[in-house]
């Protein structure tokens, strides 16, 4: 949010605008869960622009991207839980280039 001599404007809502993101769980088991998601997004990304001055200034490039994941939750003994994730994404997390990640998780409850 933005203060300007009494008057607020709302940057980050046309920055980043709400877009939904689909889950799909299935059980596997009764202690196994299977995760699909898709997530696709409408961006302004920010970069510095050179103008006839030789100055910086900062400017933004509207681009649109997805990241889309798949994971497995498992209960195991004693409480505990374990969940593992693979994701990829198309430019939206890593600032305009592509790439994936794996995720491994253990929690316990005590």
């Amino acid at each position: 949010m933005l203060h300007s001599k009494g008057r607020t404007t709302h940057r980050s809502a046309r920055q980043f605008p709400l877009r939904p993101s689909p889950e799909y769980r299935y059980e596997l088991l009764f202690f196994l869960y299977l995760h699909l998601r898709g997530t696709v997004a409408e961006v302004n990304r920010p970069f510095f622009r050179q103008d006839r001055l030789n100055l910086s200034r900062l400017d933004f490039t509207h681009d649109y991207s997805g990241a889309f994941s798949l994971g497995v939750t498992s209960g195991l003994p004693r409480n505990s839980q374990l969940y593992l994730e693979y994701a990829y994404d198309t430019r939206i997390l890593r600032n305009g280039a592509a790439g994936s990640s794996f995720l491994a998780q253990w929690s316990k409850s005590f």
